[in-house]
């Protein structure tokens, strides 16, 4: 008995160590690394340089006619200013504007600082669009044209029936400059030029200087007291100043139409004779 459980321990040992080999395999076991990264991926924006917009070769003629205010803006103009007026009384909102062309600007350069013209202009509403009244290409200032210390042109200005352009100098000679134009019979006029400023090259002298066309009296004023200056607030209103040493009235002639001042004034400012 003790020899037949011997036997069959022998054989259970064996038949354990056979179940513990397994047969060849032929198969290939490939092994595949994938590689991964949390780096969001980026996108390159190539360089671009921003090129400069260059003056208008000519001054672009407005067109006549237009159903709203933008159709009087040329390509590459912008509306810099402008002011809503009834300026022939038939009770519809007309308009008066000043355009720019926003040109690159060397700013260190006088000259190419004045190179861009300014174009001014009005319309005329028609209660069926708008009817070009005017264009003209001198009376605004350019930029730089105020002096070192002076913005040139500030702004239009209105009383409902005129326009005013409102400049300020600032050089040698500084001070205000404000011009008013009226429609008058089909035709527009210089009305009124009040100036003001003072001088300081060889020491402080006070003046102003105010044409009326409609009254057709002219105003001289002037004073070399440094307290004239300080005391004067051009935009106040007032202009009866009892300090200047010389106040004398001139007897004006008619109006000048604004083409004929805007000759005037560009020959005044620019020694351009058109």
């Amino acid at each position: 008995m003790k020899k037949l459980i011997a036997v069959l321990l022998c054989i259970s040992l064996m038949g354990l160590f056979a179940c513990g080999q397994s047969e060849p395999d032929d198969r290939t076991t490939v092994t595949t690394t994938i590689e991964t990264t949390t780096e969001a991926p980026t996108t390159t924006i190539p360089e671009t340089t921003m090129q400069p917009i260059e003056p208008p070769k000519e001054i672009p003629q407005l067109p006549q006619t237009g159903k709203s205010l933008n159709d009087f803006i040329p390509d590459g103009y912008v509306l810099h200013d402008g002011v809503s007026l009834d300026f022939n009384g038939d009770g519809w909102e007309d308009y008066a504007g000043v355009l720019d062309h926003p040109s690159d600007c060397d700013w260190e350069n006088h000259e190419d600082c004045m190179a861009c013209t300014r174009i001014l202009f009005a319309i005329r509403n028609t209660g069926n669009g708008y009817q070009l009244s005017f264009q003209d290409e001198q009376l605004i200032m350019r930029a730089r044209e105020g002096g070192r210390f002076g913005s040139g042109y500030d702004r239009l200005s209105t009383n409902g029936r005129t326009f005013t352009i409102e400049m300020t100098l600032g050089s040698a000679w500084s001070g205000t400059d404000k011009c008013t134009f009226q429609y008058i019979d089909g035709t527009w006029y210089l009305v009124r030029r009040h100036q003001y400023g003072w001088h300081s090259t060889q020491g402080i002298v006070t003046y102003e200087s105010i044409d009326d066309y409609l009254s057709r009296v002219g105003i001289r004023r002037k004073n070399s007291d440094e307290r004239v200056m300080a005391e004067r607030d051009p935009d106040a209103g007032s202009e009866v100043i009892q300090d200047f040493e010389t106040d004398e009235r001139i007897k004006l002639g008619p109006p000048p139409t604004l083409k004929a001042f805007s000759r005037e004034f560009a020959q005044e400012h620019r020694g351009e004779r058109n």
